[in-house]
């Protein structure tokens, strides 16, 4: 299947050990406004095997994704058929979509899960404590879709406040991973909130490019061209070996995404780790 060329790129010597895989899928539900789109590239039956190819094709042992609305009659069964179990949360209200985590039955343990609602709000932090039989590790995973639109990052600030505040408790010596699109961009109040915690996360895709964050997550026309950074990958206790890169915006296209070579209107992010 002809996708977006990607590859990762190794950073650090030592062989990978954990793959983890950060993405917005674009809600079935929510895959209309894009002018620019072909209809045929935002309709179900065309994006449903390009996001199982996205994938399979970098194969992570975790995955933490927002935008389900088909987890039943689509993700939970077929990543079943490639070995994952998972958790799903459906947002409150009108929404069909939410958001899940994937974990390779072969490797992982379940010690607990959670769901962390931000008071009066449709968003939530999805948790798992999750053991790795291979290494006798044990970690935390948190998959999370803030609040969105520009007008609220005052209530992203507070979203992710609340969400510092549930996992200080966490051991400190415990390994930490929080995948998520913050609908924040660099630099912004709820970004730096995050950057500037006390929690000892850090920015996988920042701590690699030191001129800052990646130039972009999500490339899509509406009215006009928006390019921007909102998806994030952060960690504790974890050393990343290598990255998944970011297509060029010549190999995304002049319409911006979805397009006929991506599903969905942001590009997934990956890190392999040791």
């Amino acid at each position: 299947m002809d996708l977006l060329p990607r590859a990762f790129v190794q950073v650090a010597e030592g062989e990978s050990s954990l793959t983890v895989m950060q993405w917005n899928m674009l809600a079935d539900q929510l895959a209309n406004d894009f002018p620019a789109v072909n209809e045929e590239n935002l309709s179900w039956n065309f994006r449903r095997p390009r996001i199982l190819f996205e994938i399979e094709r970098f194969n992570p042992d975790i995955l933490c994704a927002e935008e389900v609305d088909h987890y039943a009659d689509f993700l939970e069964p077929e990543l079943i058929r490639l070995g994952y179990a998972g958790f799903f949360q459906k947002k409150p209200s009108w929404h069909r979509d939410g958001s899940a985590i994937f974990y390779k039955t072969n490797r992982f343990t379940v010690i607990s899960n959670e769901v962390c609602h931000f008071e009066g709000r449709n968003q939530f932090a999805l948790g798992a404590r999750l053991l790795d039989t291979w290494s006798n590790k044990e970690f935390y995973v948190y998959a999370l879709h803030l609040k969105a639109n520009k007008d609220y990052e005052d209530v992203r600030v507070n979203q992710i406040r609340s969400l510092i505040r549930h996992l200080e408790p966490i051991d400190y010596t415990k390994s930490l991973i929080l995948c998520g699109d913050f609908n924040s961009l660099p630099e912004n109040p709820a970004h730096l909130e995050m950057f500037n915690n006390q929690l000892g996360l850090r920015s996988a895709y920042r701590d690699i490019f030191s001129q800052g964050e990646v130039p972009y997550t999500t490339v899509k026309i509406r009215n006009s061209l928006q390019k921007k950074t909102e998806d994030y990958i952060w960690l504790r206790g974890f050393q990343i070996q290598s990255l998944l890169s970011i297509p060029s915006l010549e190999e995304i296209g002049p319409n911006g995404l979805p397009s006929p070579h991506y599903p969905s209107d942001h590009l997934s992010l990956a890190v392999r780790l040791i």
